[in-house]
Formats: structure tokens, sequence, C-alpha cells
């Protein structure tokens, strides 16, 4: 299961490779360029649903569940809950968080406003963004608020989801 799978990046190479892939995405548009991407393909799935309640799924239904920021962060205040659904569904689970989003507001900054927005050091330095607290967030994003974490956060989240954290890479990953 790939959650928050956008434009096939991992589910796509995944399902050419053999595997059995489900590809959730919240955005019909996501899907769309997916699918667009894995015409042929017929091991793979494609679901438009929301990650904080992934009650079309079974617990441990999923050998494998990939989740690389984006369903995580812009769940804002609901991220624990997207980390706890994947958690349900996933024997294995593999995520970030931090590093992805820090990189993704500070590239959205500079294309949009062509400066470093403050939020940019927010996130870096508290994990959190919520528009209501910057006066220009308007220009920037449409998205209310932003949860990211870094590795000992994502860690203790996990844990507290019965998961056995084996291995923590870069930060904010695992």
């Amino acid at each position: 299961l790939d959650v928050g799978a956008a434009t096939g990046v991992y589910s796509i190479p995944l399902a050419r490779m053999g595997f059995d892939v489900v590809h959730l995405d919240l955005s019909d548009e996501m899907i769309k360029a997916a699918k667009d991407k894995a015409i042929g393909l017929t091991n793979i799935q494609f679901i438009k649903h929301n990650a904080c309640c992934l009650d079309v799924f079974e617990n441990n239904e999923f050998d494998l569940v990939l989740c690389f920021d984006g369903a995580i962060s812009f769940s804002g205040s609901k991220a624990e809950d997207v980390i706890a659904e994947i958690c349900r569904v996933g024997k294995k689970v593999m995520l970030s968080s931090k590093s992805c989003m820090t990189v993704t507001w500070l590239n959205y900054s500079l294309s949009k406003l062509h400066y470093i927005h403050p939020s940019v050091k927010d996130i870096m330095e508290t994990g959190c963004f919520n528009k209501e607290n910057y006066d220009n967030a308007e220009e920037l994003t449409s998205i209310a608020e932003l949860k990211a974490y870094d590795i000992d956060e994502l860690r203790d989240v996990l844990n507290k989801n019965g998961m056995n954290v084996l291995e923590c890479r870069s930060i904010g990953s695992l």
C-alpha cells in the first residue's frame, strides 16, 4: 500500500517489478496522472480515500505500507491518526516526514514568493505550520496546517502504535 501515492513515484515502479500494489491518494488529479503512467499494469489498484481513516482495509492487510510525507504532513493536527491507521493496516511501514516537508516547504516558498518564508524556519524548528499564524500565508498555500515529525517524535508515535522501529535514517525518516 502506498499512502499519499500522488503520481506514482513509488507505486508504479513497484507494480512494474511485479508486486501487487494499492495506490491510495485523496486527489483525483494525482490519481489520474498515476493511472496515465500505469497503462498496461494489471497489478495496481487505484483508490481515492482519506488517509486519516483507512477503514476500507483490514488490520495487517498489507505486508508493507509506504507513506512518504504528504499524507502525514498535510493532515496537520490529524497526522497522528494517519500514522495510527498506517500501522494498523501494515505489517511493516516505511515513513518520512520532517526532512521531506522542510525541503518541500522551502521550494514552495522560493518558487511562489521568491524569498524564504518564516514558516520554513518554523517547520524546521517545531514541525508545525498553521496558516492563521502568518499574514501572507495565503500567497504561499491553500493548506491550513501541516505537521512534520522529527526522528524521535516519529519513533514515539510508531512505538505507541505497536510498531517495532528497526532503523532510522536521515532527519525524520524511518
